[in-house]
């Protein structure tokens, strides 16, 4: 007997300058039970006792990316050893992935429907043989995925994740941490297993059932077992989507003032050079201050500054580590630069003239050296003054009487010529 379950996804995305995705927590505590059962009895997934190996196949033209991303999916999920396999072959898989147009129409078991119908930009068809004790579940033997082809990068690799993951039993979530989030303006999650906590538990629940039927009790017995809170596995998700100057952009929402990454760039490196600097709570966005940073001298040390005229020591500098890129020590403004309060230079806020700063500071040699010459000048001229000053002082005792000789020569009665302020 065949039954046939229909998953869909929606991702969308915002048009204004700053789009900020909504980060909306929620108060359900049935994160696993969400992404597990069906109509709230039981599980469906794979039978991998008779099928531990599972083929898929592109039976549409995909791009070099979108093959990529299909790739990554297959070995994201094969990383987990749940006892099967995903193996993708030419043509004829137990999956197929299509890369279609939005108005491409296919059957979903009742109707022939477009992913612009369903305003969605993927979906996953899954039939197979119900499962003893069941009404409502079944061993899937057969799954079409169907993706917009038109995507971009970052939701091409979003959504191909997300639909073999329910080829593979799992359903939507309203964890906003979870792959399967699947709700209006759904947030940046790398489609990777080490940042899914929930996803992989829920997989871990379902494949280590050796076939017995996965239900609410099961499901609550494997947590209580395992020691395992649903709730510490939902944690807020570090990364949200940015839309900035009509290109997408991921950015580390643990900082306010956050580095953004070319999507393209970050779903294969997360390491990459920051692209564009945001910042969350005034929701606004520039280049990234330090691809046309500026080098000045201060204090005896050299820095790097940004366009606000922050600084970092080079020694403590690294543009591809966003983590120190917001560890300003000093700043500088028209004329002076000054340590900042949080530096660790001891608490030293001496302010220092910007004047001879700057390592590209182009100087007049002819200026330099006719201002050293004023200083040899003008030095003579103290050194000169200073001599005129000074005494001879010699104590001539005649009738109880001291005289001063100065050095032009003159005699005269010590009280008269010497004044001890010319000492001071």
């Amino acid at each position: 007997m065949k039954f046939f379950l229909i998953i869909v996804t929606t991702f969308s995305i915002g048009t204004s300058k700053l789009t900020i995705n909504p980060t909306i927590q929620s108060d359900n505590n049935g994160y696993i039970e969400e992404l597990l059962l069906e109509h709230y009895e039981c599980a469906s997934y794979w039978d991998i006792v008779d099928t531990p190996l599972i083929t898929i196949s592109l039976d549409t033209y995909a791009t070099s990316f979108q093959k990529e991303q299909l790739n990554q999916s297959i070995k994201e999920l094969n990383s987990l050893k749940l006892g099967f396999t995903y193996s993708q072959i030419d043509t004829g898989g137990m999956i197929t992935v299509n890369f279609v147009d939005k108005d491409f129409s296919f059957f979903d078991g009742d109707n022939y429907v477009s992913l612009n119908s369903l305003q969605a930009f993927g979906y996953a068809l899954t039939k197979g043989t119900v499962q003893p004790g069941s009404e409502n579940c079944f061993y899937i033997d057969k799954a079409e995925v169907f993706v917009d082809k038109d995507l971009d990068d970052i939701y091409t690799s979003l959504t191909v994740f997300h639909e073999i993951l329910h080829s593979a039993g799992l359903n939507h979530s309203s964890c906003i941490s979870s792959m399967m989030y699947n709700k209006e303006g759904s947030p940046f999650v790398i489609p990777s297993f080490s940042n899914l906590p929930l996803d992989k538990e829920a997989f871990k629940i379902l494949y280590s059932s050796n076939n017995t039927l996965i239900n609410n009790e099961a499901i609550k017995e494997y947590l209580a077992t395992n020691k395992i809170s649903p709730d510490n596995l939902c944690k807020d998700n570090r990364y949200e989507i940015v839309s900035f100057e009509e290109k997408h952009h991921v950015c580390d929402k643990e900082q306010l003032q956050s580095p953004c990454y070319s999507t393209t760039e970050f779903i294969t490196n997360s390491s990459t050079p920051a692209d564009i600097w945001c910042d969350l709570t005034a929701r606004e966005c520039d280049d990234f201050p330090f691809k046309e940073w500026s080098s000045i001298n201060f204090d005896g040390k050299v820095f790097y500054c940004n366009s606000e005229s922050y600084c970092i020591e080079v020694v403590n500098f690294d543009k591809n580590d966003p983590s120190t890129q917001t560890n300003f020590e000093i700043l500088c403004g028209d004329e002076y630069c000054e340590y900042l309060s949080n530096s660790s230079n001891d608490g030293d806020e001496t302010a220092i003239s910007q004047n001879d700063l700057f390592e590209d500071e182009e100087f007049n040699l002819t200026g330099i050296v006719g201002f050293i010459i004023i200083l040899l000048v003008l030095r003579k001229l103290y050194l000169d003054t200073l001599k005129k000053k000074q005494v001879n002082r010699v104590e001539i005792n005649e009738d109880s009487s001291s005289f001063i000789q100065d050095f032009d020569g003159n005699f005269g009665d010590a009280n008269e010529l010497f004044d001890e302020n010319d000492f001071s």
